[in-house]
């Protein structure tokens, strides 16, 4: 199966903070989604089917996230650890939803829209994204960009098993798709 995807794409580490920081200081929710993609490489539609209980036992952040089979593609469960930083976007958007008054109900939705009524759209992050994107980087970046990112950067400390259960990929072919080795990793692979 050809790569197709363009590595322009991937985010560098000085893209991501550009990124990121930007995403948090003008939408909270559009920094969490991209945190989740960046740091745990969900996909956009699992993304925006998380709920409270996902994330949140007894008001405190989990450690890992155990995605739900009705919201993943292949309908298959899986277990997704969350980094320091990702658990930290967490908290903070849990003390923003309170301020704001928006549920916490265990079946709310984690990302809702501005009003708190309904859950955030997928193709409001995805505008919001790509505006971030050209303004801060120049360039598109769309959700799924975060995915390939999170990859590549998981592919160069090895275990490529482990990513295709992260991704929640069938086939080791998917997975690989989603890793795109640059110079400096070949160089590395070769050694001095």
């Amino acid at each position: 199966m050809p790569d197709k995807y363009d590595l322009t794409r991937v985010l560098d580490l000085e893209e991501e903070a550009k990124l990121l920081e930007y995403l948090a200081k003008h939408d909270i929710r559009d920094h969490v989604a991209a945190m989740f993609g960046l740091k745990a490489g969900l996909r956009i539609g699992e993304l925006l089917q998380l709920q409270v209980r996902d994330l949140t036992v007894t008001d405190q952040v989990t450690h890992e996230l155990l995605l739900r089979k009705a919201t993943t593609k292949r309908h298959k469960q899986r277990w997704i650890p969350l980094n320091a930083e990702l658990r930290q976007s967490i908290k903070n958007l849990i003390r923003w939803k309170k301020a704001k008054g928006e549920s916490l109900d265990p079946e709310a939705p984690l990302l809702c829209n501005l009003k708190g009524d309904r859950p955030y759209g997928s193709r409001d992050y995805q505008r919001h994204l790509q505006a971030a994107g050209w303004k801060v980087l120049g360039r598109r970046i769309i959700p799924h960009d975060l995915r390939h990112t999170f990859a590549t950067r998981l592919m160069r400390k090895g275990n490529i098993r482990a990513l295709q259960e992260l991704l929640g990929h069938t086939k080791l072919e998917y997975t690989q798709l989603y890793t795109h080795p640059n110079r400096q990793d070949l160089k590395d692979l070769v050694g001095p």
